[in-house]
C-alpha cells in the first residue's frame, strides 16, 4: 500500500481541529497544573484554548509554568518595583507577536494586565494601545526599539542602537526587558503553528484596544491582521471538531482555585492577595521539577551564575556563547538552560521519568536548529549549534557531513509530495520534513509550514510509521500506543525555543564576533560545514549596512518602516 503526503490544501493548517483526537484531556491538564493556569487566566483575563493541545509534549507546556514567571518579570512587574512597568511589558509582547505576524498573541496580549488587577478585558474601560513614538516614553520607545529589532528576519540590532537602549535602562534594566520578547518568540510560534483560533472575547477586546482591523490601513501603527486567528469567531467549527467551548472550561479563578481562606471569608483585596500567592505555590511545585528535567542543571545559582556557564558548556559539548556568559542576571541564565535543555538538548536517556522523555533525538534537533538559524542569517547561533550538531554523537566526517545535508535540505523547504513506502517513512525522509519545517518557520513562511506540519501528522499517524527506529520512545510506551499529536506538538515546539534563542542572540549579540573554541572548530573538523555557511556574518544580526538599505526600502510598518 502507498501513503501519499501534502495532499492537503494549504489554506488548511494544524489547527486544534486536526489534533483534537489527540489532545489532553482538560479535567486532568487543571488538576495537575492548577498554579500556573490560574496565573495565565489572571495575566490574560482568559483561558487560552490551545493548553491543552500544546501539553501534548510535557515538556511544551512546562515552559508556561517553569519559564514563563521570569520572562515576564513577575511578580515584581506587576506590584510595580520593577524597571520594567506593565505597560512597557505590555508593549513589548505585543509589538513582539505583531512584528513575528502572529495575530493570536498580538489579541492576547494588547489584553495583558497584571497579577492583581487581572487581564485588561474585564476591566470596565478598555485600555488603549498606542504605538506612535511621539506618544510613548522614554522607556517604552527603547523597549518597542529593541523589540522591533530584535524580532525582524534577519535581525536588525547594532552597536549604536544597543548602546542607545542601555542608556535608558542600564545593563540589569536590558537584561529585564529582553525576558517578555523571548516569551511571547516562544509562545507565538507554538500558537501560529498550531493555527490557534482567537477566543471571541480576546478578539473583541483587541478590537477596541488596537482599532477595528477591517478599518485599519496596513500602514497604520495599529494595523493588525487577525485572519489567521479568527476563522472561529466568522465560522464556528463543527460540534465535532470544536476545540474550545468557553461554557464548559473550568474558570482557573472559580472556588476549587481559592485559599481555605477565601472559602471561609469570601473574596476581598485580602484573599485576592492570598489566592494569588497560594497558587504561585502550587505552580513552583507543579511537575516536571528540576529533578524530573534530568542533567543535573544548578538549582541554587547566585549572579553572575558562573556554574550555569560550565553546565551549558558541557550540555552543549564545548558551546559557550558570549552573549550567555556575559549575562549577570542569574535566574535569567538558569531559566534559558532550561528552556534549551527541555526542547532542545536532552535526550531520552537523560530524562528519568518516561512521562517526560523526549521522542525526537536531541542530534536531530540540533540539526533542525543549524538549518533554522541559517535560514534567519543568525551566524553567531548558526556555528553555535552547528558545533554542537557535530559534537552530538561520535566525532567523524559522516557527522559533520550530515549537519552539512540538514543546512542544504533547508534552503530549499518545499512541501513536496511525499510517497511512503509499505514500511512507512524513512529516517532521512522524516529527518528532512523536520528540517524543512524549522527553515519555514525561521523565515515565516507559514503556508508552507502548514503543508509540512500536516505532512508530519499524517506520517506519524500512518499505521506503517516506524515508530520504534525513528523515535525514542520509552519501554513504557509502545508504537500501537503513540500520541501523534505529542509528536507534532515536540517539533514545534523545538521551532519555539530556536525562535526565542534567535530574539535573545541579536539582542545581546556584542559584535565581537566568534569565540575562539567556535573559531577553532570551524578552522578544523568543522570545515566543511563553515565552507557551506558561505557569508553568512560573524553575528547575530544584519550588515549595518543592509540594515540601511532595507529601512530604505520597506513599506510595511512592522517590515521596517517604524524602529523607533
Amino acid at each position: 500500500m502507498q501513503w501519499f503526503l501534502g495532499r492537503l490544501s494549504c489554506e488548511l493548517c494544524v489547527t486544534p481541529p486536526k489534533l483534537a483526537p489527540f489532545r489532553l484531556n482538560e479535567e486532568k491538564l487543571f488538576e495537575e497544573h492548577q498554579g500556573s493556569l490560574y496565573m495565565v487566566k489572571r495575566l490574560l483575563g482568559s483561558y487560552p484554548q490551545t493548553m491543552t493541545t500544546m501539553a501534548l509534549f510535557p515538556f511544551a507546556f512546562a515552559f508556561v509554568g517553569k519559564v514563563a514567571q521570569c520572562f515576564n518579570g513577575s511578580p515584581a512587574c506587576d506590584l510595580g518595583v520593577s524597571i520594567m512597568t506593565k505597560q512597557v511589558r505590555r508593549i513589548i509582547q505585543t509589538i513582539t507577536a505583531m512584528t513575528a505576524e502572529c495575530g493570536y498573541c498580538s489579541m492576547h496580549n494588547v489584553g495583558l494586565g497584571d497579577l492583581f488587577g487581572g487581564g485588561l478585558m474585564h476591566q470596565a474601560k478598555p485600555l488603549p494601545m498606542n504605538f506612535d513614538p511621539e506618544k510613548m516614553t522614554e522607556k517604552e520607545r527603547a523597549a518597542a526599539r529593541l523589540t522591533v529589532r530584535s524580532v525582524k528576519v534577519p535581525a536588525e540590532m547594532t552597536p549604536m542602537v544597543r548602546e542607545s537602549i542601555l542608556k535608558v535602562y542600564g545593563l540589569d534594566g536590558y537584561q529585564t526587558i529582553l525576558g517578555p520578547m523571548l516569551l511571547i518568540g516562544y509562545l507565538s510560534t507554538m500558537m501560529e503553528t498550531m493555527g490557534a483560533e482567537i477566543e471571541p472575547d480576546c478578539f473583541e477586546y483587541a478590537k477596541k484596544a488596537l482599532g477595528d482591523p477591517q478599518t485599519l490601513s496596513p500602514t497604520d501603527l495599529n494595523y493588525w491582521n487577525p485572519s489567521r486567528a479568527t476563522s472561529s469567531v466568522t465560522h464556528p467549527p463543527a460540534e465535532s471538531t470544536k476545540f474550545w467551548n468557553p461554557n464548559a472550561i473550568r474558570d482557573p479563578t472559580a472556588d476549587y482555585a481559592a485559599h481555605w481562606l477565601t472559602r471561609t471569608i469570601g473574596r476581598n483585596p485580602l484573599t485576592n492577595v492570598v489566592d494569588l500567592f497560594f497558587n504561585i505555590s502550587k505552580a513552583s511545585a507543579e511537575r516536571p521539577t528540576l529533578d524530573d528535567l534530568g542533567g543535573n542543571i544548578p538549582k541554587s545559582v547566585a549572579s553572575p551564575g558562573r556554574e550555569l556557564d560550565a553546565w551549558l558548556k558541557a550540555a552543549t559539548r564545548g558551546v559557550l556563547p558570549r552573549s550567555f556568559q556575559s549575562l549577570t542576571d542569574a535566574h535569567l541564565k538558569q531559566c534559558l538552560c532550561v528552556a534549551l535543555w527541555m526542547l532542545l538538548l536532552a535526550s531520552a536517556d537523560d530524562v528519568p521519568d518516561p512521562e517526560f522523555k523526549p521522542y525526537i533525538s536531541a542530534t536531530v534537533k540540533l540539526r533542525m536548529a543549524t538549518a533554522y538559524f541559517v535560514a534567519t542569517r543568525n551566524g553567531l547561533a548558526a556555528r553555535h549549534f552547528g558545533m554542537a550538531a557535530c559534537r552530538a554523537e561520535a566525532a567523524g566526517t559522516d557527522v559533520v557531513a550530515a549537519v552539512v545535508e540538514a543546512v542544504r535540505v533547508g534552503r530549499n523547504p518545499r512541501a513536496d509530495r511525499l510517497e511512503l513506502a509499505d514500511g512507512g517513512a524513512t529516517a532521512k525522509q522524516f529527518e528532512t520534513l523536520l528540517i524543512k519545517m524549522a527553515a519555514c518557520e525561521a523565515t515565516r513562511q507559514r503556508s508552507t509550514l502548514d503543508q509540512l506540519s500536516l505532512q508530519l501528522l499524517d506520517m506519524v499517524t500512518s499505521p506503517s510509521f516506524p515508530a520504534a527506529s525513528l523515535l525514542t520512545l520509552p519501554s513504557s510506551v509502545s508504537p500501537t500506543e503513540l500520541n501523534p499529536g505529542r509528536v507534532v506538538i515536540e517539533a514545534v515546539s523545538v521551532l519555539g525555543v530556536c525562535a526565542m534563542w534567535q530574539r535573545f542572540s541579536a539582542a545581546t549579540d556584542d559584535f565581537a564576533g566568534l569565540e575562539e573554541e567556535v573559531l577553532a572548530f570551524y578552522r578544523g573538523e568543522g570545515s566543511a560545514l563553515e565552507a557551506e555557511f558561505g557569508a553568512l556574518p560573524h553575528s547575530a544580526n544584519r550588515d549595518e549596512k543592509d540594515v540601511v538599505t532595507q529601512q530604505q526600502q520597506a513599506c510595511t510598518v512592522w517590515g521596517g518602516r517604524i524602529d523607533y
